[in-house]
């Protein structure tokens, strides 16, 4: 193939009038939303569109799944739930956003659903009742995605963690609802966010893809090369069986990169679409990488690199720099690989591997109030890893010095009983009203 050629797909899926702005592989199934406000199933043999679930009124923004039920997220300020058997809808949950919802998350092992909004809350349903439990609230922009990062001993004491417009990413804690940690991590808004062996990956506007150690909420390092705002992050664990560890971003620059996170290098650079990459979505299985673009068009990847190549033959050099500036070596050390379609980056573009700070990025967002600490902090102010043992975790926790009420219990649904670390009775105002 020449410098001229263009990649190839395995199969393209075309149907949606407008932007692809989200990608879920469920079960041999591929699921698609866009702008037209539809979300489409497809058969990820043919191509071929199985079902077109229609129902909201707006762009439909991010979906999700959970105990075999679709949640599409909308900005008709709905999130419907969607039977995968029958391709009904049948909840709708509205009244709970003021403003266009950006995300849903679903926690399989506890039934309860997220979503984060442009009205800057995150609110908490019951899908088990089908009601809104809890609001979290204290944000200075935008809702924009959202991640789950589960407790390795209970489900319930595990994080939400939030991406904002303000570049801010903020920790919560599941249980309590509260927030433990605000961190100014991008220099423009939060698009993305996937967590990989216990490392949490941001993807900004800022053009920047951030690397945290979730335990001390630090930045490990940076990786650079995208033209555009990148739009999607996604993750490939050891699929080519030599204990690899690849993150895939994509980008409006219309390319998505392949990123070594052994050693840190991008490894290469896929042309995908004339338009913004806006999803990623995996399919570990086949090793195909999907991507769906403002175009309206999904297109499939394949990811197996063929032996009989010849990668200075096959691909051009990419031109575009890439910088990534480490504070440690974080994983053992394996060859990096390439992939097919992908032009590989010289390694002139890869910066040596340092121990150094990084510096914060240029006009970052400091947040005007930074939460205090919670009691369940490790001694290098994270959190996770050093929290005590025992039937509360330590004990109830406290905000500003004072110990907090369950918000749950205040309703009467919490479901943990004298389990739960959190109070279960009134405090009295001291100032006696």
């Amino acid at each position: 193939m020449s410098e001229s050629s263009k990649p190839t797909p395995v199969l393209v899926f075309q149907g949606h009038e407008k932007s692809v702005s989200s990608l879920l592989y469920h079960n041999g199934r591929l699921y698609s939303s866009s702008k037209d406000g539809t979300i489409k199933e497809w058969d990820i043999d043919t191509a071929e569109c199985l079902r077109t679930l229609s129902g909201h009124t707006r762009w439909v923004r991010n979906i999700n799944v959970g105990r075999e039920h679709l949640y599409s997220a909308s900005w008709d300020d709905t999130i419907r739930e969607w039977n995968l058997e029958t391709g009904l809808c049948q909840r709708v949950f509205e009244k709970h956003h003021d403003l266009g919802i950006n995300a849903v998350v679903f926690d399989e092992e506890t039934g309860r659903m997220y979503s984060g909004s442009d009205d800057k809350t995150i609110v908490v349903y019951d899908t088990i009742v089908g009601e809104a439990v809890d609001r979290l609230e204290g944000f200075s922009g935008s809702v924009t995605c959202l991640a789950l990062y589960p407790s390795l001993e209970r489900a319930e004491d595990g994080l939400l963690i939030s991406g904002s417009s303000d570049g801010s990413i903020n920790m919560w804690d599941l249980q309590s609802g509260e927030c433990l940690e605000s961190i100014p991590a991008h220099a423009a808004e939060v698009t993305s966010l996937v967590i990989i062996h216990g490392r949490l990956y941001s993807g900004g506007n800022d053009k920047v893809i951030n690397e945290w150690d979730i335990s001390t909420s630090s930045r490990l390092r940076s990786f650079r090369g995208h033209s555009g705002y990148i739009s999607s992050l996604c993750a490939d664990i050891d699929t080519l069986n030599d204990g690899s560890i690849r993150l895939f971003s994509g980008s409006w620059d219309g390319t998505v990169r392949a990123w070594d996170l052994v050693s840190g290098r991008c490894v290469g650079v896929l042309r995908a679409h004339t338009r913004s990459v806006n999803s990623l979505c995996l399919r570990a299985d086949s090793n195909l990488l999907y991507t769906g673009s403002a175009d309206g068009v999904i297109k499939a990847w394949d990811l197996d690199f063929p032996e009989s190549a010849d990668p200075q033959n096959a691909f051009a050099a990419a031109k575009s720099p890439v910088m990534v500036v480490p504070t440690g070596n974080h994983y053992p050390v394996h060859s990096p690989m390439a992939y097919p379609h992908f032009q590989p980056v010289p390694p002139m573009y890869h910066a040596p591997y340092y121990n150094a700070p990084m510096p914060p990025p240029p006009n970052a967002y400091i947040p005007h109030h930074r939460p205090p600490p919670s009691p369940y902090t490790n001694q290098n102010g994270g959190y996770g890893h050093n929290r005590p043992k025992g039937k509360h975790g330590g004990g109830p926790s406290r905000h500003n010095g004072a110990p907090t009420v369950c918000t749950f219990w205040l309703r009467g649904n919490c479901k943990f009983g004298d389990d739960c670390r959190n109070l279960h009775e009134q405090i009295s105002d001291p100032s006696g009203c």
